[in-house]
């Protein structure tokens, strides 16, 4: 059953990034063996709807531009960083943020670990490969994963926060 979830979860992800930036309002269903997924856009902003196979229903809202509803403000955005993303998942109070900047790897992994430390949060993990950056950190009930990346010029920064017990 996870399996068909995360299937239908990264679906999701994937449509929604090649269908995000049209501004015309329009919704879509698409079928697999695995169940279906409904997204309703309008310009920026997109609801999802993932029903599985099992008849789970699962609701997120991706948006772009902007913070989603009940991002913490601790958990700032990288000065000088811009938006590309940022959903919410009505199930596992999941948040998730895209960032985009043109500052590199190095330097946002240390604005985010001074910052996020200096805050109360917790280091669990850290990897490092070449090119990429991963941060896991943790605070009372709440985990943030932190990935990121290069790519060419820019740099880009995922953000996925959501309450362990969740």
């Amino acid at each position: 059953m996870k399996k068909g979830i995360t299937f239908l979860f990264t679906m999701s992800i994937i449509i929604v990034f090649l269908n995000l930036h049209a501004c015309k309002s329009e919704t879509k269903t698409y079928s697999s063996d695995e169940g279906t997924v409904t997204v309703d856009r309008a310009g920026e902003e997109a609801d999802i709807t993932i029903k599985t196979k099992e008849g789970e229903t699962f609701s997120m809202t991706v948006k772009k531009g902007e913070l989603p509803k009940g991002w913490p403000s601790e958990i700032p955005v990288l000065p000088g960083g811009n938006i590309v993303f940022s959903q919410s998942a009505e199930k596992g109070n999941m948040l998730q943020v895209g960032i985009e900047t043109k500052k590199s790897v190095a330097d946002s992994l240390e604005f985010y670990k001074r910052t996020l430390t200096s805050r109360g949060w917790n280091v669990e993990n850290e990897m490092s490969m070449p090119k990429m950056q991963m941060l896991n950190v943790k605070k009372d009930d709440s985990v943030a994963m932190l990935q990121i990346v290069e790519d060419g010029s820019k740099t880009h920064i995922q953000i996925i926060l959501s309450n362990e017990s969740s």
